[in-house]
């Protein structure tokens, strides 16, 4: 009986975590919306000189500008229409961020960094721009996204384990499952 009802509780835990992993995948305004979130925590670390501002701007537009012609030559793909619009526009922006790291990023919307122990350490201008068409390479084919949505699996497969944990012994054993779900997914 008690066995029952855990299956009667597991099996619809299952389909919930179904459900909500066919509507889970992230959108690319979902990754706009928390890169923008995350550009606000950021902004004091960005170097607000207009002449740098200017400088890495112009670089960057070169490189969306490239990106834009190579998406037109593209039969058909993931950057058609209007929903890749966002990353060739005039909102995309490269920012100098104030440390000694030598390194660059991107949160995957709108605003990439570059550190400027980087841009000190660069000997050439093709040797920065090569940097910055790295990180709006990570925005262009949406690895934000896909690491957002990688996650989202991880999370409903623990869940799911977890449930047929419970539904099998209990729940210790619940706990447990999810706790081996969750080290094999790298969570």
């Amino acid at each position: 009986m008690i066995c029952r009802m855990r299956c009667l509780f597991a099996i619809p835990m299952v389909l919930l975590a179904t459900i909500s992993f066919a509507g889970g995948c992230a959108t690319d305004k979902q990754v706009v919306s928390n890169a923008n979130q995350m550009h606000s925590g950021l902004e004091p670390a960005v170097i607000e000189d207009p002449e740098l501002s200017e400088y890495i701007q112009t670089v960057g537009s070169r490189i969306i500008d490239a990106a834009k012609k190579l998406s037109k030559k593209e039969e058909s793909g993931e950057h058609k229409g209007d929903e890749s619009a966002w990353m060739f526009s005039k909102d995309m922006k490269f920012h100098f961020v104030n440390s000694k790291t030598l390194n660059a990023f991107t949160t995957g919307g709108e605003h990439m960094y570059i550190y400027n122990e980087l841009f000190q350490q660069c000997t050439s201008e093709d040797e920065l721009a090569a940097v910055m068409a790295h990180e709006y390479g990570h925005v262009y084919a949406r690895h934000v996204q896909t690491a957002m949505n990688r996650q989202t699996v991880g999370m409903l497969a623990a869940l799911g384990a977890g449930a047929a944990g419970y539904a099998a012994g209990g729940k210790e054993h619940g706990a447990a499952y999810a706790e081996q779900c969750e080290a094999q997914n790298g969570e």
